[in-house]
């Protein structure tokens, strides 16, 4: 038993608190407040590493000794703990009577054990008035002589006491790629851009190896931030399981990410990146009438289509400039008006053309990377994947040059007019400037006419 009389007079000598100590004049359990203001100091200390509180000491009288009227039992207090958390904290109680100045003091120590992994409330403990003493997945530690809500230093420092003293060796500390296969990869890609999801172990896997390759954190770290045990979390991130609520409110609250994160489309573990504001502005403003968005059924699969399409257009307008002598990459993606207005022009015509669409749109022919490994993925599709980690800020200023309207014709259908396509088919091509600040192209006077 740690809780001994020796002990208590060593860190009763001091006559002052510490991280690793606390004074109480007595331990009371008739309000929730005093209840919940224990369970707050237990998980505080069992984060920090274990530590010590002493009952029948007033810190305000001079650190003096008063004698302890109600003792709690061990079991009740187990009991308390278990009840409000829905598991023990393990600690030892004792009592024994001290003499201090020719009296004699009844006083008790409890000694709190240090956690294996970090401890935190799946439920709110309010107090009188509504006062919150622990929050939801509040993690607690000592700092300042005080019980309180950890910072990103406090939890560093209880993930390295949980590294080093780490027992459970079944976890492979290795971070997991994030798909077992290219089809899986494939299909991740698919699903985004068709806003496709389906609950199962395997897309809830694959999200969670996304947020922890991305992650600072280690798998033990997660083990030990989630409360989640090692062989558990290793089934998780292999499929093989479905994971609890909880768990994934607990995951969430680590990377600070939206709990419906895990019940949407993703690429790669990331949020798609038209769902962001400002690329999904650039796109929805270039509907025209924008009266019409109304008539999409699904917005987001919407999104993902253009932004595909937009990827395949360029694709095809790299290889028309840059790969005249295989027709067949490119011809067969085109609208036949096109193709058509392409196969008119005269050879001097096409050089004229072409090298000035190769100037006005160099941006876009930025986006064909074409030392980069395809790994099984399409020409369009590596666009796609390469805008993932493009900012918001250029990737509107990609579909706002690519694009110059979207014709919506039903709830299920467009037709987009790219600017590159349109002044192939007229023979004019205008110089022009984007303005970053409103989102849109400014054009000048017609530089070429054929």
């Amino acid at each position: 038993m740690k809780a001994k009389k020796e002990k208590f007079l060593e860190l009763y000598n001091y006559k002052s608190e510490s991280d690793e100590w606390d004074y109480k004049k007595e331990l009371p359990t008739n309000s929730k407040d005093e209840k919940y203001n224990i369970i707050k100091d237990f998980l505080a200390f069992a984060n920090f590493g274990g530590g010590y509180i002493l009952i029948g000491v007033d810190e305000k009288n001079d650190c003096s000794l008063v004698d302890v009227e109600k003792k709690i039992d061990p079991a009740s207090l187990g009991d308390l703990i278990e009840f409000n958390l829905g598991f023990n904290v393990k600690f030892d109680i004792n009592y024994f009577s001290i003499v201090s100045n020719d009296k004699t003091h009844s006083v008790g120590l409890i000694y709190v054990y240090p956690s294996f992994k970090i401890l935190t409330c799946s439920r709110i403990l309010q107090g009188s008035k509504n006062k919150t003493i622990v929050g939801v997945n509040d993690i607690l530690t000592r700092r300042n002589t005080k019980s309180t809500k950890a910072n990103s230093d406090d939890i560093e420092k209880i993930n390295s006491r949980l590294r080093s003293n780490q027992k459970d060796k079944d976890i492979d500390d290795d971070k997991s790629p994030i798909f077992n296969d290219i089809h899986q990869e494939v299909d991740n890609l698919w699903d985004a851009l068709n806003n496709k999801y389906i609950l199962n172990s395997e897309r809830i896997s694959i999200i969670l190896r996304g947020i922890l390759w991305y992650s600072k954190h280690s798998k033990i770290d997660f083990v030990n931030l989630a409360g989640i045990e090692a062989n558990r979390f290793e089934s998780l991130l292999k499929g093989n399981v479905l994971p609890q609520l909880d768990e994934l409110v607990r995951i969430s609250n680590i990377v600070d990410l939206d709990i419906n994160f895990f019940f949407q489309p993703n690429i790669r573990g990331a949020e798609p990146f038209w769902k962001s504001d400002l690329v999904r502005y650039s796109i929805i403003k270039l509907i025209s009438p924008i009266s019409d968005l109304s008539l999409i059924k699904d917005v987001d699969k919407f999104l993902g289509s253009v932004v595909y399409d937009t990827a395949k257009n360029i694709y095809s307008l790299h290889s028309m400039l840059f790969d005249k002598h295989n027709k067949t990459n490119w011809k067969w993606m085109l609208d036949k008006k096109v193709v058509q207005a392409y196969d008119n022009l005269s050879n001097s015509h096409k050089e004229n053309l072409l090298g000035e669409l190769s100037h006005q749109h160099y941006k876009l022919l930025e986006q064909i990377r074409e030392r980069e490994s395809s790994r099984g993925f399409t020409k369009q599709e590596k666009i796609v994947l390469l805008w993932r980690v493009c900012s918001s800020e250029y990737l509107a200023r990609i579909f706002t040059e690519s694009i110059k309207r979207i014709k919506i014709i039903d709830k299920e259908n467009y037709k987009i007019v790219f600017h590159f396509w349109d002044e192939l088919i007229t023979g004019k091509i205008r110089g022009r400037t984007y303005d970053d600040k409103n989102i849109k192209m400014i054009f000048s006077k017609v530089k070429l006419e054929i």
